[in-house]
């Protein structure tokens, strides 16, 4: 109580040093404005010329300036006086808790100390009453006289006791040693139940998977049976459809190879293994007897065959062919050739794109995409 009544003591204290400084700062203001107007000039209240006046009125603001700095030294100093004395009780305070702090514990260890005292008084007062029982028993007891004779009978009765004793302890022994073998015998025997029992459920369980095996390989054997049926039938099918689509896809290649030829070669033809001969005069020869260019030219006219077949065989009409470096291994007057046929085919195929690396050709083209290679690694596209 007491430090909390010299912290309100200091607030008030500093309260007034707070508005003294006020004062001090309209003094100042003041002060400053007279010195600013003059002696020769009106005063702002009363409109008359300072003169003598102005000299008294900065003597009267510096003395009550000087009057406020005191009172604010003097409050200065009550202050540090007011917190010397309550860091004194502050100290006090805490020398205060510290003991009180201490005699706690003091008195808790008194209050440990009583509670031991009376758990020994307690047991002492036990002691005493179990002390005088025993002592009325002893009063009761007779005096006892020491016989020699009685004396050997039971030293002789022990010795023979306790060989009796020793021989029992051997037969327990022994009966333990048959228990134990008989135990291990049991649990051997045990383990081998165990481990038949064991082999007979994984006979089962190996006759119920060869039973679902036969099961199976019964299935299997019909279906094998049936699938071999059916590929026999697919087989005659597939044979049927290569023999009518043959004379077909000769018919389109022979085509497209006389007009990309300008009539040299005439007629392209599929054997039954689906090679390609060119007639020549009349005769049929291996592709491989012509030239690495005429034998690229005869396999572009086969797949854009097998491209108008199937066309025609889906009913509608595909949406795009890509061709990819067909150009490559012909001269200029074939590759106008090529671009003639591909222009005859633009009414079955909506867009047909070209690969190539032959500048000659961009013009033939209605749309072009250059595709280059930038130093990074990326590629970049330009449309014309």
């Amino acid at each position: 109580m007491k430090i909390e009544e010299l912290v309100k003591k200091i607030e008030q204290k500093k309260t007034l040093i707070k508005r003294i400084k006020q004062d001090i700062n309209e003094i100042d203001s003041k002060k400053s404005k007279i010195q600013e107007i003059g002696s020769k000039a009106k005063c702002p209240t009363c409109e008359r010329v300072l003169g003598d006046q102005y000299e008294i009125l900065l003597k009267k603001f510096n003395e009550e300036q000087t009057k406020n700095e005191n009172e604010t030294t003097s409050y200065l100093n009550e202050i540090k006086t007011i917190e010397e004395e309550k860091d004194k009780f502050s100290r006090e305070k805490q020398a205060f808790e510290k003991k009180r702090n201490y005699l706690e514990v003091q008195f808790r260890e008194k209050e440990k100390i009583q509670m031991t005292i009376q758990n020994i008084l307690k047991i002492l007062e036990e002691e005493k009453i179990d002390l005088k029982i025993k002592q009325q028993r002893f009063k009761q007891l007779e005096l006892i006289k020491f016989d020699g004779n009685d004396y050997k009978k039971v030293i002789l009765q022990v010795e023979e006791y306790y060989k009796k004793y020793q021989e029992t302890l051997d037969k327990k022994d022994n009966k333990k040693d048959e228990l134990n073998s008989i135990n291990l015998e049991f649990e051997r025997k045990e383990s081998d139940r165990k481990l038949i029992s064991q082999k007979i459920e994984n006979l089962k369980e190996k006759i119920s998977e060869l039973k679902e095996f036969s099961i199976r390989l019964n299935q299997e054997k019909k279906l094998s049976s049936t699938l071999g049926m059916l590929s026999e039938v697919m087989s005659n099918f597939r044979t049927n459809l290569i023999s009518r689509i043959r004379p077909i896809l000769s018919s389109y290649s022979s085509d497209f190879f006389g007009r990309l030829t300008d009539g040299k070669y005439r007629e392209l033809e599929l054997d039954e293994n689906y090679n390609l001969l060119v007639y020549d005069n009349g005769n049929s020869y291996g592709i491989e007897r012509f030239s690495g260019g005429e034998e690229d030219l005869a396999n572009l006219c086969l797949r854009l065959a097998i491209s108008e077949v199937i066309t025609e065989r889906a009913g509608g009409v595909f949406n795009f062919i890509i061709l990819d470096e067909i150009f490559g291994s012909q001269d200029i007057f074939r590759r106008q050739n090529i671009m003639k046929a591909l222009n005859s085919l633009s009414s079955k195929f909506r867009q047909i794109f070209l690969i190539t690396h032959i500048d000659d050709l961009k013009n033939d083209m209605e749309n072009i995409i250059f595709v280059n290679e930038n130093e990074d690694g990326t590629s970049s596209v330009k449309i014309e």
